[in-house]
């Protein structure tokens, strides 16, 4: 047991007694060496690059800051500061895959007032293909007989052989025509029609939408931390020394307060 501790020895004395510093001066403790047990273990963001983005800040030394503040002044719930770097370790790794995917939702992008937010692309291509193919054929035949006939004496009929006349021309014509033809048109045709319809707004109440945003928002950090609770005794230390007035049977305390 160290000098002001109760039990065993707070947390800040373990970071001490593993050649570790910390300071406070940004608000919350960066922390140098030492060995608290959170060297190594599964972290969202680590400081390497990602696919399709560059390298983002190591999240770590925040999370380990923000754990020694937190429990900087609580003794450690183990005898030996081996076995208790084991517990936090072992605590971290399996605590820690399931953290890092509440870490990654918590950097989802959401839009309180938007429960709809639909878009639909319409494109369309129509080809077309036609042939017409159109033929005729035609056929005429034709006979024709014209007489003309001119007679002094007798005034009769031409009738035998036809001799009676003073003059006579027969005509007699005969023909045939046949036509054929064909014709082929072909035509192609392309019609194209796009375009995107985007439907963004939102159903019910807008302060109903914000109460449920707003029930959404959770402390990681803080469950995290909760996590560890079982690794350090319910003793809460801050090696005060207290002083008995010689006049006064009441103590004080460092500070010069009276205990009550």
């Amino acid at each position: 047991m160290t000098e002001g501790a109760v039990f065993t020895m707070r947390l800040k004395e373990v970071l001490e007694a593993t050649d570790g510093t910390w300071n406070s001066d940004t608000g919350i403790s960066v922390i140098t060496g030492g060995n608290i047990g959170l060297n190594f273990y599964p972290l969202f963001t680590d400081g390497k690059p990602r696919e399709g983005e560059g390298a983002v800040p190591d999240y770590r030394p925040i999370l380990n800051g923000k754990i020694f503040d937190h429990y900087m002044n609580r003794e450690i719930g183990y005898e030996s500061i081996g076995i208790w770097q084991l517990a936090m370790r072992r605590k971290m790794n399996e605590i820690m895959p399931f953290y890092n995917q509440m870490y990654l939702s918590t950097q989802i992008a959401i839009e309180p007032l938007r429960t709809t937010d639909l878009t639909t692309d319409n494109s369309l291509t129509d080809n077309q293909t036609g042939e017409q193919t159109s033929s005729s054929t035609s056929n005429s035949t034709g006979a024709g007989h014209a007489r003309s006939v001119n007679s002094d004496t007798p005034q009769t009929m031409l009738e035998g052989n036809e001799d009676y006349a003073s003059g006579a021309t027969d005509t007699n014509s005969q023909n045939a025509t046949t036509g054929a033809g064909s014709q082929t048109n072909n035509s192609t045709s392309t019609d194209e029609v796009s375009g995107t319809t985007t439907i963004q707004g939102y159903q019910g109440a807008a302060s109903d939408l914000l109460m449920r945003y707003r029930e959404s928002f959770i402390n990681v950090d803080m469950m995290v931390i909760n996590e560890l609770e079982e690794l350090f005794m319910q003793v809460w230390d801050n090696g005060d020394s207290f002083t008995q007035n010689s006049n006064d049977s009441l103590p004080f305390n460092s500070y010069g307060i009276r205990l009550f």
